[in-house]
């Protein structure tokens, strides 16, 4: 009998654990690429936007996804605002800054990892030319003399 009780409490126990350990994880975000015209900023409750009472700095949809587009016109906007200047007065920029950098930096994984947008270029295609010469990138294994040797290519090994 000693023992049952026993086990009946370790149980309760640990589904009480459980629960805890539930209830304090967040709820996991949810991300979209939903176009900015299909996006009804105006009809937006405020807690999707940043500056909630000032209704500025939009990031969720309405549905309450993360929208890439949002994050990325938002964060177009914060870096336009000087700080301390109308919403921003109560406001800390560098806090928000840090907030919907963070979103953005989330929400640009997942498009990438789900094949929503392009993966954006290492080197701007306006700097991958210089007088008339084609540049390598780094990672391509060629050595900083540019000697296949040095490179690990006359040994036969893969360089790595």
């Amino acid at each position: 009998e000693k023992g049952e009780r026993q086990q009946r409490q370790s149980r309760s126990f640990s589904r009480a654990a459980n629960l805890s350990t539930m209830a304090t994880r967040p709820p996991r975000a949810t991300y979209s690429a939903t176009p900015l015209d299909e996006i009804d900023v105006a009809g937006l409750s405020a807690s999707r936007f940043l500056l909630r009472e000032a209704r500025l700095l939009p990031y969720r949809d309405a549905k309450g996804n993360v929208n890439l587009h949002l994050c990325r016109q938002s964060a177009r906007q914060l870096e336009g605002m000087p700080p301390g200047s109308g919403a921003l007065a109560a406001a800390d920029k560098p806090a928000l800054t840090s907030k919907l950098n963070t979103w953005l930096r989330h929400v640009e994984r997942w498009a990438r990892s789900s094949q929503i947008t392009p993966v954006r270029a290492a080197v701007p295609p306006q700097q991958t030319q210089q007088a008339g010469a084609r540049l390598r990138p780094a990672f391509v294994g060629v050595a900083s003399d540019g000697s296949p040797a040095a490179a690990g290519e006359g040994s036969g090994g893969a360089g790595c």
